[in-house]
């Protein structure tokens, strides 16, 4: 049973830390202009998205929009995407397929674009496969392309259309110095959002950047007791009448586990270290004689967490750890008790663990799988098998 739920656990990590995404609070404005209040399932879209799953309240239906049928959507003030039609210049920046043409090649489309910076002077941007490109409106005018073209001459020399620089300078004046000025603003978003951002200041206009933020606090230190279900045996390698079986036994074991939360992906991934003390003490006998295991470490895994945040207070997390052969040991042996017994050496070797639980607030609970981790080393007649399975619980202490 313990093999075939790692085997289980290590098929679903993959696949479940990959395709989960949260809903978050947002806003729809359709076509006709009327409003829908719901929570959006946010994808972290690169490109933009097709349709919109998205639900009225937390615990409602799901349900599905196509793009075309929304003028905008926005995700609480991390995301906020707009549609308009407008003319594009798609001229390909391969130099296999450049052009040897200055000028954009300009083709009206109905396009979604991502808000960067909403205000007096507006920022958006658009990115699919082939195509990258910034737009800007001031005021009341419309959505315009800021114009970059790579292109070559005779020679195939690479040049560049920098008449995106003109277009800055002239729609977005500041009576002081306090705008960067144009000419060495390049042609990515940190550049152009700066400059957007001192402007609306410069003019006095109210203004949004629509980025995610990670808060501060990325680092957590959590204690983590817990009770393992032991299963141990040691095997003769050439006669297995000889073998020992121990009974399953329940042993305390109690760890602190650090974590660092990845500041991108919304925090879902996190690194983890969990120093974790635990024993073993068990003897039992069988045709040939007796066997003693008496096992004290301090173990010292390291891994990865993935969480799935349901909603402000409830989540739920996976984890993978590898746990070190080099641990602690104190205090331990084996002991073999029969006529001609030879002493075995106790030897800890690299193991894994995999699990999974709930999470409220600061505490937590989790079941967690350590697969077979051999005790007994270098040996022509012995080996041994031990697993874990734990009931761990956790106190977040900051």
């Amino acid at each position: 049973m313990p093999n075939k739920l790692f085997t289980l656990l290590l098929i679903l990590f993959p696949t479940l830390a990959f395709g989960q995404t949260g809903f978050e609070k947002g806003l729809i404005i359709l076509e006709n202009n009327d409003k829908i209040e719901c929570v959006i399932k946010n994808y972290n879209w690169v490109k933009p998205p097709k349709q919109l799953e998205y639900s009225v309240s937390d615990s409602g239906m799901v349900q599905s929009i196509d793009i075309s049928a929304i003028k905008s959507f926005e995700i609480e003030n991390s995301v906020k995407y707009i549609q308009v039609t407008t003319s594009i210049d798609r001229s390909s920046a391969e130099f296999s397929y450049i052009s040897i043409d200055k000028n954009p090649f300009w083709s009206v489309e109905k396009l979604l674009l991502k808000v960067i910076v909403e205000g007096e002077a507006s920022l958006y941007y658009y990115q699919d496969l082939a195509t990258e490109r910034f737009f800007y409106k001031v005021g009341e005018g419309d959505i315009s392309q800021l114009v970059y073209k790579q292109y070559t001459n005779q020679n195939d020399r690479l040049l560049t259309n920098s008449t995106y620089k003109s277009q800055l300078a002239a729609a977005l004046k500041c009576p002081n110095d306090s705008v960067t000025p144009a000419k060495n603003i390049g042609y990515n978003r940190k550049d152009l959002e700066k400059y957007f951002k001192q402007y609306n200041e410069c003019s006095g206009s109210i203004f949004k950047v629509f980025k995610y933020q990670p808060p501060k606090n990325l680092f957590h230190v959590s204690l983590k007791p817990g009770i393992n279900l032991t299963e141990f045996s040691i095997e003769h390698n050439k006669n297995k009448e000889y073998d020992f079986n121990f009974t399953k036994q329940y042993y305390f074991q109690i760890g602190v586990e650090a974590e660092y939360l990845l500041p991108f992906a919304k925090r879902k991934w996190g690194i983890t270290a969990e120093p974790t003390y635990q024993f073993l003490d068990q003897s039992t006998e069988n045709s040939i004689g007796a066997a003693t295991i008496e096992f004290h470490s301090i173990d010292f895994p390291f891994g990865i967490k993935h969480h799935f945040y349901l909603n402000k207070y409830f989540g739920v997390f996976l984890n993978a750890n590898i746990i070190p052969g080099a641990g602690f040991v104190f205090n331990s042996s084996v002991v073999l008790d029969y006529s001609y017994s030879i002493p075995v050496q106790l030897k800890t070797k690299v193991s894994f663990s995999v699990g999974g639980g709930l999470k409220y607030k600061k505490l937590s609970t989790e079941f967690r799988y350590y697969t077979d981790r051999k005790l007994i080393a270098n040996s022509d007649f012995w080996s041994s098998g031990y697993t874990r399975l734990a009931l761990l619980v956790g106190f977040i202490i900051f």
